[in-house]
């Protein structure tokens, strides 16, 4: 059994159950786009493989519960590009689609899948199921209007993520 499959089952031993599973690994080492294949499978494995197999191996619990939040950090690379990321761009352009796909297969078992990305500038892209939410600076409200101007480290964002897609105060989450 794999390190991700290995996780979820301590997790779920230990909570009994996780409503909300935090995809946050990853890693933007710049590759030119003819890196030897090594290259690539280590950065898909990094960037895409390892969200898949996480998010496989807690669904069955989301949807036995009826509820699940299934939240995936992703670079700004998968939905622009940017040179040198092609590598990292493909891996989390999966991600972005495969957050899609399973945020319409699940969905009617109350299990949401979000993608995030942070641009360049600050701004924090929501991909909310399918639909873009830009958020300026780092606020995020149901309204759209600004909350507050703050400085987030990535922690901070997966709080206000947490927040704004659950209406909840994240307390225990897996990422």
């Amino acid at each position: 059994e794999g390190a991700p499959e290995k996780l979820a089952e301590d997790a779920l031993n230990r909570m009994g159950r996780v409503d909300i599973l935090i995809n946050c690994a990853g890693g933007s080492r710049p590759l030119p786009i003819d890196a030897p294949e090594e290259k690539w499978v280590e950065a898909m494995t990094l960037n895409f493989t390892r969200v898949r197999q996480l998010t496989h191996a807690l669904l069955p619990s989301m949807i036995a519960h009826k509820f699940g939040r299934i939240i995936s950090l992703a670079g700004d690379s998968a939905r622009v590009g940017e040179s040198g990321l092609a590598v990292t761009a493909a891996a989390r352009g999966g991600v972005l689609a495969f957050t899609k796909s399973i945020a319409k297969e699940f969905g009617r078992f109350n299990v949401t899948a979000n993608a995030v990305t942070q641009t360049a500038d600050g701004r924090i892209i929501l991909k909310a199921s399918g639909d873009v939410t830009t958020v300026a600076g780092s606020s995020i409200s149901a309204s759209g209007a600004k909350a507050g101007s703050v400085e987030i480290d990535a922690g901070g964002m997966v709080n206000l993520v947490v927040a704004r897609l659950t209406g909840r105060s994240p307390m225990r989450y897996l990422t």
